[in-house]
């Protein structure tokens, strides 16, 4: 009989609560507990009466109550030497929200988090953990403690195809079923497994003629019309101050919150005015770099080394050919709703080689005419790879798991490996063929992401998420 400890967050919940009662009726389950990000979710867990959840926490109720704690360095001292990777900074640094608050505050979270779930599974004593993303401290440290004390932890990572996700046992972006699968295939993907290759396939032909996006990314990230804005700010106060965000330090003031939104709305008009993105010129020679959306796991806890997107430009920028410029552009979401500080965008603009590209510009016709593709952890890195580019990243991203895929490295080399991509890259029928390779494993151990919508889509991906997890986790 298994243990299991989820961790729920905000609007998904429904969907992957759909998810454990599915594992309940599959697999050998003998307790569920469950900590859960939002009342609102939270309110939905306590009322279900498919699945006894013992016990059920709120996070919001409980980064309340341990503020309180006293964090002493021989304490974290100690904890760092059981749990860190190769220290607790990945903790902090994986929470958007914890990063805001001064060092003694940051100190004791990190120790209230580590003694509550300590004590909470000591009690409950877990064999699995599962999240969606170890995106926080309250999932980070869990994730560590599990995995270091009780049995396995598992994050459900976004494979960045379609809406495939797969399982991770460790913090970082490894997708040890893909990989493996990946090594196993060889070059007979067709015969080994025929629909995951077909599926390969399609996806792979379907993305070079219509480029596909995945399936996190959304629908339209224009801005909201400002005649929306009144009424955002007058439903934001009544959940602030009557109902689900009512102490909740993930949602500020009212006041706050409003001042935010003019202060980005300023932004954006200067930079409108300055004139600061450009339409690429397809004529030049460039390489393109993405930024990445931010504050986000995908640098905070995947490559926190690279976590100042400035620097990693500054140094792709001098180490070019001369001949070479790069084009940089902002990434859609983020400029619409959270726009950086102009200054942020005017040091960028201001190295000698560099353009910053409009974010509405499209980012499949900027790799598709580009020499290389540079990143540290981003989605562009794959789509390059798709589209037969060179592509460099900074970060480990799990495809850099492919032969193609260039590893930046030492800093004073990245001149040399920048020439190399640019000059001698061939995508050769070998590179195709490990492409198409891995594309098969992505689809065989992956499956498509749950959502709030009923219907036949929702219960496929219920049922292969299902299935994988008793395959690799559950047993």
């Amino acid at each position: 009989m298994t243990n299991l400890f989820i961790n729920y967050n905000w609007g998904s919940t429904e969907a992957y609560h759909d998810v454990t009662c599915e594992l309940l009726n599959r697999a050998s389950v003998d307790k569920v507990g469950a900590t859960v990000v939002g009342r609102r979710a939270y309110k939905f867990l306590k009322q279900q009466d498919e699945v006894n959840y013992d016990p059920l926490y709120c996070v919001q109720d409980l980064h309340n109550t341990i503020t309180e704690q006293q964090a002493t360095s021989v304490k974290l001292a100690e904890l760092e030497d059981r749990y860190g990777v190769p220290n607790l900074w990945p903790a902090l640094l994986a929470d958007r929200k914890y990063t805001e608050y001064p060092p003694k505050k940051q100190k004791a979270l990190l120790r209230g988090w580590f003694d509550f779930f300590i004590k909470t599974f000591e009690r409950f004593e877990p064999d699995v953990y599962m999240t969606s993303d170890v995106d926080s401290a309250y999932t980070w440290i869990p994730f560590r403690i599990v995995t270091e004390d009780y049995g396995t932890a598992v994050q459900k990572g976004h494979t960045r195809v379609l809406d495939r996700k797969g399982l991770q046992k460790t913090v970082s972006d490894q997708f040890e079923a893909i990989w493996n699968r990946y090594n196993q295939i060889e070059s007979n993907a067709g015969k080994k497994y025929p629909d995951s290759h077909e599926k390969a396939t399609t996806f792979l032909n379907k993305f070079r003629t219509e480029g596909l996006t995945p399936g996190y990314t959304g629908g339209d990230s224009s801005p909201e019309k400002e005649s929306s804005k009144l009424q955002e700010a007058v439903e934001y106060w009544y959940e602030k101050n009557f109902r689900y965000y009512k102490n909740d330090f993930y949602h500020g003031t009212t006041r706050n919150r409003i001042k935010v939104s003019l202060k980005r709305l300023f932004w954006r008009k200067y930079i409108k005015k300055k004139s600061l993105f450009k339409k690429p010129n397809y004529d030049k020679k460039y390489v393109y770099f993405p930024l990445h959306l931010q504050p986000e796991a995908s640098t905070m806890v995947k490559a926190p080394m690279y976590v100042e997107l400035p620097d990693v430009i500054r140094n792709i920028s001098k180490s070019l050919p001369i001949n070479h410029r790069l084009y940089v552009k902002e990434h859609p979401a983020l400029y619409n709703y959270k726009t950086r500080n102009p200054k942020y965008y005017k040091e960028i603009s201001d190295l000698p080689n560099t353009t910053l590209i409009h974010p509405n510009v499209d980012s499949h016709e900027l790799i598709k005419q580009s020499t290389a593709v540079t990143t540290v952890t981003g989605t562009a890195g794959l789509e390059g790879a798709l589209y037969k580019k060179p592509v460099v990243t900074f970060g480990e991203p799990h495809y850099s798991i492919l032969p193609q895929i260039y590893q930046a490295g030492d800093p004073k080399r990245l001149s040399d490996i920048l020439q190399s991509a640019i000059s001698e890259y061939v995508h050769t029928d070998k590179y195709e063929s490990e492409l198409i390779a891995y594309l098969t494993a992505i689809f065989k151990e992956s499956y498509p992401t749950p959502s709030n919508k009923h219907g036949d889509r929702l219960d496929d991906a219920i049922q292969k998420q299902c299935e994988i997890l008793q395959k690799d986790v559950l047993g």
